[in-house]
């Protein structure tokens, strides 16, 4: 827990309702006198007499943690009514200080829970009496107010133990009290004292430049300083007073001090050390917190680590400042966009030096003047009366502020607010001068006034500045970049590691005045606009409200890989390139430190975003709301100096339903006025003049956007005075910018661009990446597809064909993917050899697998004659003729042919083998082998389609030869014996490579016909 939070505890009355989040430690120490139970009621909530009964059954209720949940202290099993579930709970903790505590003994608090039982309390009293030697002071409360003791007892002790206690409430450090500027920067940043979000993701004005001008500085304070003492290290030796160090690039605080008037918050002068404590809570850093790198204390305020250009304005002679423009030029040649200036003249009228405060800001975008407008109350002093100034009022130091009742209020004699926003002003504790440059002092001292609020407020300001310079915030569609937290080390911990952030950019004086606006909570309806209560966004009284950094940015709630800006838009005319602005002060300044310089070099925008507007101009954008949230914008533009009138531009928001909305019309309800455009003359200046103030803004309630898919936003120029130099943007052109910063959107939408120039948007473009413009009746953002194939009409070379399923080359056109002469869609086949015809179906023809019709052979089991005949036909459906093979086989060795006829057969009439026995048998048959006479069959068909595989049939089995051929030739009878055999094996090897030498000539191609010996019967 933070420093911030204790701060606000011991602020607030210890009551029952305060607690914790629920965060169950480690088995707690129990006691024999009881423990803490959590009493969860199923149903209704814990009345008054429920309390009692408890009481009655010995059960001492202590504090409610809801309406159905009580904290109970009970002793011992207890029978519960029905519909009560007793839990274990204990939430107690030790609150952690915002600085690391030292190690060994510290002194802190222990609360018990209100209404302990006595036993309890001295149970736990003697508990404590085990681990620490000071004094106890324990004793029961009264009511919800809570017992407590001090005391001493190790780190580790009060840490770990302590909450680990039954009946321990909570467990704080006894802190030193030191000055309050930190809660001023907490209050800044939240609007509450427990939480500093944006110091804990470095949001610390680092990188920032601030001007200021007032009654000088002590520039050896603590806040200031370069070195902790003039001997420690980065004090400089060489230096008039080494621990402060030279002013410069170098130096941790002070870039420049202009020393012209004079050079130090001097004793005996005018509002001496006045300076010292508003410098210092414009940008302190104390010394020892920065080099040791510990929490910014001792005044340290909300922008600590921004840089300071110190300009001072009093002499013995009183508050003698040169002329504005001059200081103003003086901050902007060293960088400076917020210049704080805590002073003014003792009249509500515009003055010469409001003047150039206005025309400054016109002619130098990149600058913008915080001033105090008095604190006299009602009237707006000078120059804080200017129309493009920010003129701060003071607020009570509280997290339910209030307008300090001293503070100057509006409106101003021209009957513009006057004050712009609230800042905490009352009782600021802040550097206090001593008028030595040797005393290295770190005193603090309180002061309430405007003069404290608005350095608070200026330097609330840079943390703006540097949210824009380093890409927090950024326009939309940009490019991101994800960037490291590096939280400081005395820091909470950061749950995002990283966060997408834009390019960066210095933001113009109207940008950072439209964001602070945004940046702002109201007071509470009693309090508001002196208690008028009014619905209106500004008031004379309280501006825009207090200055609340979460109420532009939740950067407590940063989502690790995300960017934290993805609901905020914002449009600067002003922004240019990253460096750019010096480059432009540069060259426009004109060798002169004033006014006259920039007012000499002409500039028509060149380099900027833009638009510039004119006469009768109108920038537009469409925007699309995010879910149940309002939507706030605001828009800013500088104006002429007196006696030029203000531009009038007019801010419009037009809704899906064509109604408008306006600034500073509401309803009865409090909510904006919907206009009918096309009634309502929105350019009749009469029924709606211009306000004059030059930061205007709408809240439109979430309802008013329900169901909406987009609203436009308008900046309609209805008037921009003409100038000396057409076409220019300076003090004597006619041309105007604008900034414009709106939350509750969706940043980076595409939906309402045409993204393909087809003039349809993205939300209703089918096709988003596609110009259909050549073709595209039906409006729907995609090019025409008449038969609806997937190719648009312009590409398709078969328009009235739909190809769909059958158009790899997405021509419109049928596929024929095999190039076989049939199309895809009517393609059954895969063609891979093109010598050979298809089908209609893109098929082969079928090859039916061929056999033989036997009409005539020799008998199964039968003798042979001495000549075998065999008759037969090819049955061949299909007609492609087949290579026929009639052989006679050894029965038991089949693949041995002793004779055989074949050929190729492709007519279906009766064909005949024969053999004559012996002549046709190879010269080494064997007479007592039995024979099989077979067929084998190979189609004749050539395709890819062909049956592979021979048939074989058989036509006859086990046949014999007859006796008279069993004499071999030489005379011999077959005798059986070795060299029969002998003779035999070479025969049937002889016949098998004689067939296989016949099988391979058919395969390679044996042109068709019918061979020797298959012969036609006639």
């Amino acid at each position: 827990m933070r420093v911030g939070l204790m701060v606000l505890l011991l602020l607030l009355p210890l009551a029952s309702g305060w607690q914790t989040p629920a965060n169950p430690k480690a088995i707690p120490i129990s006691t024999p006198n009881g423990e803490e139970r959590l009493l969860v009621l199923e149903e209704g909530v814990w009345t008054s007499d429920d309390w009692q009964e408890l009481l009655d059954q010995g059960v001492q209720p202590l504090r409610s943690v809801s309406p159905q949940r009580l904290l109970v202290w009970m002793v011992g099993p207890v029978e519960l009514a029905r519909g009560v579930e007793s839990l274990p709970f204990n939430d107690a903790a030790f609150l952690e200080p915002l600085m690391p505590l030292d190690d060994g003994e510290i002194p802190v608090r222990v609360l018990f829970e209100p209404r302990l039982p006595p036993s309890a309390v001295a149970h736990l009293n003697d508990h404590l009496a085990t681990v620490t030697t000071s004094g106890l002071l324990a004793q029961r409360g009264w009511a919800s107010l809570p017992a407590s003791t001090v005391i001493t007892v190790p780190r580790a002790v009060a840490m770990n133990e302590l909450p680990l206690l039954e009946g321990v409430l909570w467990v704080e450090p006894v802190l030193t009290t030191n000055g309050r500027n930190g809660q001023a920067a907490e209050l800044l940043q939240t609007g509450s004292f427990d939480a500093i979000p944006f110091w804990n993701v470095g949001l610390n004005g680092h990188g920032v430049v601030l001007g200021v001008a007032d009654s000088g500085l002590d520039a050896d304070h603590a806040c200031f300083r370069n070195a902790t003492t003039s001997t420690s290290m980065h004090a400089e030796p060489n230096a008039t007073y080494p621990a402060v160090g030279v002013f410069g690039d170098d130096h941790r605080k002070i870039l420049h001090l202009n020393t012209t008037v004079d050079d130090n918050d001097t004793p005996g002068h005018s509002d001496y050390r006045h300076g010292t404590h508003v410098i210092g809570s414009l940008g302190c850093y104390e010394v020892g917190a920065q080099r040791n790198g510990t929490f910014p204390s001792n005044g340290s305020t909300l922008a600590y680590e921004a840089k300071l250009v110190v300009q001072d304005i009093v002499s013995g002679d009183g508050w003698v400042p040169p002329s504005v423009d001059e200081l103003l030029w003086e901050a902007s040649s060293y960088g400076a966009v917020i210049h704080s200036n805590s002073w003014g003249d003792d009249t509500t009228a515009y003055t010469e030096r409001t003047g150039r405060f206005d025309g400054y800001a016109k002619a130098m975008p990149w600058s913008v003047a915080v001033i105090a407008p008095g604190n006299s109350g009602e009237g707006i002093l000078e120059p804080a009366n200017g129309r493009n100034v920010i003129s701060v009022g003071a607020s009570t130091k509280s997290t339910t502020p209030e307008r300090w009742s001293s503070s100057s209020y509006g409106p101003t004699e021209a009957g513009t607010d006057g004050v712009f926003v609230l800042a905490p002003g009352a009782t600021i504790s802040s550097a206090a001068g001593d008028g030595f440059w040797s005393s290295n002092n770190n005193n603090l001292r309180p002061s309430s006034g405007t003069s404290m609020a608005t350095p608070l407020a200026s330097s609330a300001m840079g943390i703006l500045q540097q949210m824009y310079e380093e890409g927090w915030l950024h326009g939309a569609r940009e490019p991101l970049t994800p960037v490291a937290m590096n939280p400081p080390v005395w820091s909470s911990a950061v749950q995002a590691e990283t966060v997408l952030l834009g390019e960066g950019f210095t933001p113009s004086g109207s940008l950072l005045r439209a964001t602070l606006a945004m940046a702002t909570h109201p007071l509470q309806a009693s309090e508001r606009n002196g208690g008028s209560n009014t619905d209106a966004l500004h008031n004379p009284y309280d501006g825009w409200g207090v200055t609340n950094l979460s109420r532009l940015l939740d950067v407590g709630a940063l989502e690790n890989g995300t960017s934290p800006s993805s609901s905020l838009w914002v449009h600067d005319s002003y922004r240019m390139d990253k460096g750019a602005v010096s480059t432009w002060f540069d060259t426009h300044a004109n060798g002169a430190n004033n006014l006259s310089g920039l007012s000499e070099v002409p500039w028509d925008g060149t380099g900027a975003a833009g638009p510039f507007l004119q006469t009768g101009d109108v920038f537009e954008e469409r925007f699309t709301p995010m879910n149940n949230r309002s939507v706030r914008l605001r828009l800013a533009f500088p104006a002429q100096p007196e006696p030029a009138m203000v531009d009038d531009l007019q801010l419009r928001v037009v809704l899906e339903n064509g109604r408008v909305l306006l600034p500073d019309r509401l309803n009865a309800e409090g909510e904006p006025i919907m206009y009918n455009a096309s009634v309502a003359n929105l350019n009749d200046i009469d029924v709606f003049p211009n306000s004059n103030e030059t930061v205007v803004g709408l809240d439109i309630p979430a309802h008013y956007l329900a169901n909406a898919s987009w609203f436009d936003v308008q900046v309609v120029a209805r008037y921009v005075q003409p100038g000396g130099l057409a076409g220019t943007v300076g003090l004597d052109g006619d041309a105007v910018g604008f900034s414009l910063v709106i939350q509750g959107v969706e940043r980076d939408a595409t939906d309402h661009l045409d993204g393909d120039g087809d003039g349809v948007a993205n939300i209703d473009d089918l096709c988003p990446f596609e110009d259909a413009t050549a073709a595209d009746a039906d409006r729907d953002g995609c090019l025409d597809d008449g038969d609806g194939d997937g190719v648009a009409d312009p590409y398709d070379a078969c328009p009235t064909v739909n190809a769909a399923e059958y158009d790899a080359d997405a021509d419109g056109c049928f596929d024929d993917t095999d190039g076989d002469g049939v199309t895809d869609n009517d393609d059954a086949c895969i063609t891979e050899d093109l010598a050979w015809p298809v089908t209609a179906a893109g098929c082969y023809p079928v090859d039916m697998p061929p056999s033989l019709s036997v009409s005539l052979s020799p008998e199964n089991n039968t003798t042979l004659d001495t000549t075998v005949l065999i008759e037969w036909a090819l049955v061949d459906a299909d007609g492609d003729g087949a290579n026929v093979t009639l052989a006679l086989v050894f029965s038991d060795q089949p693949n041995t042919t002793m004779a055989a006829c074949s050929g190729f057969v492709e007519v279906a009439e009766v064909q005949t083998c024969q053999w004559k026995l012996p002549d046709d048998l190879v010269p080494f048959y064997i007479a007592e082998a039995r024979y099989d006479i077979v067929a084998d069959l190979e189609t004749g068909n050539r395709s890819p389609a062909a049956v592979a595989d021979r048939i074989h049939e058989v036509v006859a089995v086990n046949v014999l030869l007859p006796q008279e051929i069993t004499v071999v030739s030489g005379g011999d009878v077959r005798e059986s014996g070795g060299s029969a055999v002998i003779l035999g094996a070479f025969g049937l090897l002889l016949g098998a490579l004689v067939a296989r030498w016949n099988r391979s000539r058919r395969r390679g191609g044996e042109p068709p016909g019918v061979a020797a010996p298959f012969r036609r019967t006639p």
